[in-house]
């Protein structure tokens, strides 16, 4: 049974719940981490889910009973539990323990106090805090039942100042207006075609085409890590996406397939189909895969079983991404003599078509804050929008660029570069 102890709604009519289940809410089968879980979930305005946190410990019950939120859209729950789901082992120190946990717009953990911080699996929205316990615990990025696959000794007798003192400033649930127009330039760590990033689990993962699997990780979008997708044919690598505590990348012209928990250890599965897979997405509980110059779109719940679905229009479809209830995919493909296209779903089913403000080679989008960002194959040009339907004209801060790879997390906006193989190009936004 899942209860729900709270419920709060924001100014742009988001709602946020709280509560305790004994079920899997990313599933919808099988059963809790614990004896009861504990729970947030914010919903768009339109119905649509934004994320879940859920996060439990074997044996154990968390509750969360007490749920706030700010000005600037930060979600700060409160509870008792009588385990320790911050290092997943052990109960607590009380016959139950209270606990505060604050989570940003997106899902991410921003500060928690207690045994009973739930820095777990963030079902969708693309990000998964970092808990810690208040006794000096291990430090997990995210994870699952045993509080994470991250690692290393946070020395914290107190819990942390987020949690204790006022809420941390945070972008706000609606658009931010630097987000999308100021872009800062920064280096990945070697010359390829780099071409998709995604963001999660803290961290931000960013691959290359035709770069033998090459791959980069990140935590803050500026200093970068080189890694390697398991790749023994140089496989063509299109896209990466992040949900379900999982990344995704996909080939093109290919069967081919990836999954990894960190953008580090990675392994390779089958695609249904072999298809110009070319970019990808997560959102509302599902992975979604565009096939390039056709019609094809195809979801899965965890990256290895797909269902094929129809977009609007056979055109180059580039891109997609999910934000506020909201699917969106753009194409390289004009849609008149000075306007671009793209296409906007609520559902990854049904589909309307939209103008952008240019008819140049749209190849990127993003959704982060309240913003959808899309980029060009080359150049400096840039479009936000606040929903997916009505797009307004940016200028990047760097005049050359394929810009092919755009992500949000951490509250800012990351483009990666693949204008040829020298290139090397990063910006940020804000």
């Amino acid at each position: 049974m899942t209860q729900s102890h709270a419920v709060r709604t924001d100014s742009a009519g988001n709602v946020v719940i709280a509560g305790e289940t004994d079920g899997n809410l990313f599933t919808g089968t099988g059963s809790s981490t614990g004896t009861e879980d504990g729970f947030v979930t914010k919903y768009a305005s339109t119905g649509a889910k934004t994320w879940t946190v859920q996060k439990g410990q074997e044996g154990k019950t968390v509750v969360h009973s007490g749920l706030d939120l700010d000005s600037s859209g930060n979600v700060i729950v409160s509870g008792h539990t009588d385990g320790n789901p911050g290092t997943g082992t052990g109960g607590s120190t009380g016959i139950n323990d209270g606990f505060g946990a604050q989570f940003d717009s997106t899902g991410t953990l921003a500060g928690d106090s207690g045994k009973g911080t739930i820095g777990g699996t963030a079902g969708t929205g693309g990000a998964t805090g970092t808990g810690h316990s208040s006794s000096g615990g291990n430090t997990g990025n995210g994870g699952g039942s045993n509080g994470g696959s991250g690692g290393g000794a946070t020395p914290s007798a107190s819990p942390s100042p987020e949690a204790t003192a006022s809420p941390s400033p945070s972008p706000s649930a609606s658009p931010t207006p630097t987000l999308g127009v100021n872009w800062t330039t920064h280096t990945l760590p070697a010359n390829k075609y780099w071409i998709s990033v995604a963001y999660g689990n803290s961290t931000y993962v960013a691959i290359a085409s035709q770069g033998n699997g090459a791959a980069a990780t990140s935590t803050d979008g500026s200093s970068w890590t080189a890694q390697t997708i398991v790749d023994t044919t140089n496989r063509n690598w299109r896209a990466v996406a992040y949900g379900n505590n999982t990344f995704v990348a996909v080939a093109f012209n290919a069967n081919d397939g990836a999954t990894s928990p960190d953008g580090v250890t990675w392994t390779e599965h089958d695609m249904p189909t072999t298809g110009a897979w070319n970019a990808a997405t997560f959102g509302g509980g599902v992975f979604a895969v565009l096939g390039g110059h056709s019609t094809k779109v195809t979801t899965s719940v965890d990256g290895t079983t797909w269902v094929d679905r129809t977009l609007p229009s056979n055109l180059t479809w580039n891109a997609i991404t999910y934000g506020n209830g909201m699917f969106v995919a753009t194409t390289s493909e004009a849609c008149g003599p000075s306007v671009g296209c793209a296409a906007s779903s609520p559902d990854g089913i049904n589909w309307t078509m939209r103008n952008l403000p240019s008819s140049d080679t749209w190849v990127s989008v993003a959704y982060g804050d309240g913003t959808f960002v899309t980029l060009t194959h080359n150049g400096d040009k840039a479009a936000t929008s606040p929903d997916g339907i009505t797009w307004t004209a940016r200028t990047l801060s760097r005049s050359s660029g394929a810009w092919y790879g755009i992500v949000f997390g951490n509250h800012k906006f990351v483009a990666v570069s693949g204008l040829s193989s020298s290139d090397n190009g990063v910006v940020t936004s804000p």
